[in-house]
């Protein structure tokens, strides 16, 4: 962990409200690698004074945050402040509720200490456990000789099907997401000898049209991707490797004149590991990469919307579709002609990140649209009334209407008549009464979505449910 601070400056970027208490404000468009930087950076200044006594405060104003691996990032910067003693810490996060990001905060650790004193045991607990709950599922995945060859990733792979089952993912879909994760994890605790948190989340929008699946890998440590292949390329014995690597040696020296500040040895080390056969294991035989990148394309192509990634130290590759093709031999291009060997890969899928940290983060964002059937209830009233007003009002018809048809296991649409333009909050609170007995109002999401005749009556619905 200690890692992540490696090479970042101590600069104080906060205000001192007392001798020891400070405020560091977070005021960028969104939450992102440059913010985290200026929080590492200012927890590098109290280490270097061991101004263990200070009180600092973090506030997040900002709108919207990057994807959920910043999230993580910022709760692994709090638990090692605390694990290490390095100061008190609390922060606040200002985001704009309607946004997905907003939804991802909600599910993570870091929404269940915002704006409070953390209670450090508690905090050092939660980001140590693995847990299931509901929507979110989170793991360490904890890296030792044994959990590297035994059925460890087996289990893992076993565990997150099954999850992704229970969150209503069609079954291949969930089958193959759920195989391409164990990939990852797999190359992750293989290469970086070091454990790894794996983060699931499945949101849905606000019209419960379409599921978001938003996976996330963290590894913190300065072994990236592509490293050993560096030293391959640079160790004059490359006769003690797998007679395959040759291509590697021949594709170096093609690229090798094409290297400059945006493309260098360790972009075509990257590329390189995606290569079919390559490894940097002594005369061994692998898939390389190639098998995990078959692995996304399917996902892309069955998916109606990806953002996917693999950000690496200062390198990023994107996963695009029309860049994912395997040739004949197994080899990947990441360019348009698809050809590794001759040409450097397309600057709009590799790329050099501003902001080096020591971290190497798999994110893998797809969206799918919702079909699987909900249960609907659709309510009845007066056609010559155009508003429903009347907390006693709204009990007796939700005994009268949808009791007797709610799923407490499933999502419920209920659906209110055309001709009802006005509802009042006293209907909705008697309505929702028994209902928010038993589901707390911030889950709601999770079982009720409403179709009235307009938007702005349906969110106002939403609003009064959750008042």
């Amino acid at each position: 962990m200690n890692k992540l601070f490696e090479g970042i400056k101590a600069i104080n970027h906060a205000v001192c409200e007392t001798s020891k208490r400070q405020r560091l404000s977070i005021n960028n468009d969104e939450f992102n690698s440059d913010s985290i930087i200026q929080i590492l950076e200012h927890i590098n200044y109290i280490k270097s004074f061991s101004l263990s006594d200070t009180q600092l405060k973090i506030i997040i104003n900002t709108p919207k945050v990057t994807d959920d691996a910043i999230l993580l990032i910022f709760e692994s910067i709090i638990y090692y402040v605390l694990k290490h003693e390095i100061c008190e810490i609390s922060y606040t996060f200002v985001l704009n509720k309607q946004l997905i990001g907003y939804k991802m905060f909600k599910m993570s650790n870091l929404y269940k200490y915002n704006t409070k004193v953390i209670d450090k045991d508690s905090f050092i607990m939660d980001y140590e456990q693995d847990y299931v709950f509901k929507k979110h599922y989170r793991k360490v995945c904890k890296y030792s000789f044994e959990n590297v060859y035994n059925e460890y990733l087996s289990v893992i792979l076993t565990d997150i099907s099954s999850f992704f089952k229970n969150c209503n993912i069609y079954e291949k879909y969930a089958d193959d997401l759920s195989e391409a994760i164990a990939e990852i994890i797999g190359n992750a605790l293989e290469h970086s000898n070091d454990n790894c948190i794996l983060d699931i989340k499945v949101l849905y929008d606000d019209y419960k049209k379409y599921k978001f699946i938003n996976v996330t890998t963290l590894s913190i440590g300065d072994v990236f991707v592509g490293n050993k292949i560096i030293n391959y390329v640079e160790n004059p014995n490359n006769n003690c490797y797998n007679s395959s690597n040759q291509i590697v040696l021949d594709a170096y020296n093609n690229h090798k004149s094409k290297f400059d500040e945006l493309y260098d040895l360790s972009s075509f080390a990257l590329v390189s590991a995606f290569q079919k056969y390559v490894t940097t294991r002594f005369d061994s035989v692998s898939s390389g990469g190639t098998g995990l990148t078959t692995l996304i394309q399917q996902l892309i192509d069955k998916s109606d919307g990806d953002y996917c990634y693999l950000l690496t130290g200062d390198n990023v590759i994107y996963f695009k579709d029309e860049y994912l093709k395997l040739t004949d031999d197994g080899l990947i291009g990441f360019n348009k002609s698809n050809d590794y060997i001759e040409q450097p890969p397309s600057d709009d899928v590799v790329k050099k990140v501003k902001n080096k940290l020591n971290v190497t983060i798999y994110s893998l964002q797809f969206m799918l649209k919702e079909d699987e059937p909900m249960n609907r209830i659709e309510l009845d009233f007066n056609k010559t009334i155009t508003g429903l007003a009347g907390n006693l009002y709204g009990v007796t018809e939700y005994n009268k209407q949808a009791k007797d048809k709610f799923d407490w296991n499933g999502m419920n649409e209920i659906i209110f008549p055309n001709h009802i333009t006005k509802v009042s909050i006293s209907f909705v609170q008697g309505f929702f009464k028994e209902i928010l007995e038993k589901i707390n109002k911030e889950d709601i999401d999770d079982y009720v979505t409403i179709k009235t005749s307009a938007d702005e009556l349906t969110e106002k619905i939403i609003g009064n449910i959750k008042f």
